[in-house]
């Protein structure tokens, strides 16, 4: 099924599988990844959903969530900040156009974007000293 031409039928084999383990999980990343691309907002919607579930093992689909917070429905820009957040630091690449929907994005997913930030931001001790 993860190879099914219907999106959906994709996306419903790769959210099963996310939950079996790290092997299968690791082969429903790619799929996930590429389901945010798709033309329904509610696949990219789902797909974003997933890849919270997932965490930070989903970092390789940080370019494509970073696609997502410029989507045209809120909803999905909402999921992908609240993704990116729970990804902490590993999202740092999501920092610009995270900022950029704080300035000007709208008001409801300013408060997600500033969480996303300050998840993202958050320095480890090791980090920390490093700087000193």
């Amino acid at each position: 099924m993860l190879r099914s031409p219907k999106a959906h039928s994709r996306l419903v084999a790769a959210k099963a599988l996310s939950h079996l383990g790290d092997q299968p999980r690791k082969t429903t990343i790619p799929v996930l990844t590429e389901l945010l691309r798709n033309k329904e907002v509610e696949i990219r919607i789902e797909a974003a959903w997933a890849l919270q579930g997932i965490g930070l093992e989903a970092k390789v689909a940080v370019p494509a969530l970073i696609e997502l917070l410029r989507d045209e429905d809120e909803e999905a820009q909402m999921v992908a900040t609240r993704t990116l957040e729970e990804m902490g630091p590993a999202a740092k690449a999501a920092i610009p156009a995270l900022r950029e929907l704080l300035r000007n994005g709208p008001t409801g997913l300013r408060k997600d974007a500033a969480d996303a930030l300050k998840a993202i931001e958050k320095q480890t001790p090791a980090e920390a000293e490093k700087k000193r």
